[in-house]
């Protein structure tokens, strides 16, 4: 019986849902992205992770009888269907929840990010922050010293290129609200030497704004005059750079410090970029207030 009734549940359509969770249909066309058809290798995934070993837990005849499994079985999907019907109404994917990095829809909506930088970025650390910063509702500018395009790497080798929203004398830091620098040991030593950048960080600083600084990014902080007393990470090899600027270097996969986030490497991208988008959406609810 219970695993008939959850046959049932893998086939209603989501108005049937809905009403099994006490929820009004939406309007035709107001779903949202979220919805999935009811078949699938994905609804497959879904109700495995929704019901768990239904076999397991509710056709055991020593403990339970075929209409208590049923009736136990009707209650939990209510209660999956009224979860997923607020996850609906607030924009969160139910069927993506394990990913760290993803932040619900609209809440940096409106937040401006400038992320300076030039040719020698660490791929990764550009592309991987800006995709969670634009599925967060940001809006992010790829900010660098010349126009066209700039070249990344992976490592040693070069990979992909970026196209440049703005140039450094087209950007006011007034425009932003946060700014991230992205690593790549070519890019950040490129960039620390560029007196717009460094008259850019420092405005940013003198307002407050947060900081998303990863791997060898740091110089550019150190090079701007801003490390001295705070406490923050960075790729291994400058961690000397850093105490030598007065800044107090930690080996952690981040470091919250302030009005700053600062990270190591790539393998800490996922954890970078969570603790990237609490900080910013702090700073976006503060300012609606």
């Amino acid at each position: 019986m219970a695993k008939n009734r959850g046959k049932e549940y893998a086939t209603m359509s989501e108005d049937e849902r809905d009403a099994l969770a006490g929820e009004p249909a939406p309007p035709d066309g107001e779903r949202g992205e979220v919805d999935i058809p009811a078949d699938g290798p994905r609804e497959a995934d879904r109700m495995g992770r929704h019901y768990g070993n239904i076999e397991q837990e509710y056709a055991d005849p020593d403990n339970r009888d075929g209409q208590a499994a049923e009736l136990d079985m009707a209650e939990h999907e209510r209660r999956v269907a009224q979860q997923e019907a607020q996850e609906r109404r607030e924009g969160f994917n139910p069927h993506n929840p394990s990913d760290p990095s993803q932040a619900p829809t609209g809440e940096l909506d409106g937040f401006r990010v400038a992320m300076l930088a030039t040719d020698g970025f660490e791929e990764s650390e550009l592309t991987e922050p800006r995709r969670a910063l634009l599925e967060a509702g940001a809006e992010v500018d790829v900010v660098a010293p010349k126009e066209g395009s700039i070249q990344g790497f992976q490592h040693h080798d070069k990979s992909i290129t970026v196209e440049v929203d703005r140039t450094l004398d087209q950007a006011r830091p007034a425009e932003y609200d946060a700014v991230m620098l992205p690593g790549g040991a070519l890019n950040a030593d490129a960039m620390r030497v560029v007196p717009g950048v460094k008259r850019f960080l420092r405005a940013m600083q003198e307002e407050n704004k947060p900081f998303a600084v990863i791997c060898h990014a740091p110089w550019e902080l150190i090079s701007a005059g801003l490390v001295e007393g705070r406490r923050l990470t960075g790729y291994h090899t400058i961690q000397d750079d850093i105490k030598n600027a007065g800044g107090d270097w930690q080996d952690q996969e981040t470091v919250v410090d302030r009005n700053w986030v600062t990270s190591r490497q790539p393998s800490d991208i996922p954890a970078f970029n969570r603790e990237m988008i609490n900080l910013f959406a702090a700073r976006a609810a503060a300012t609606r207030r």
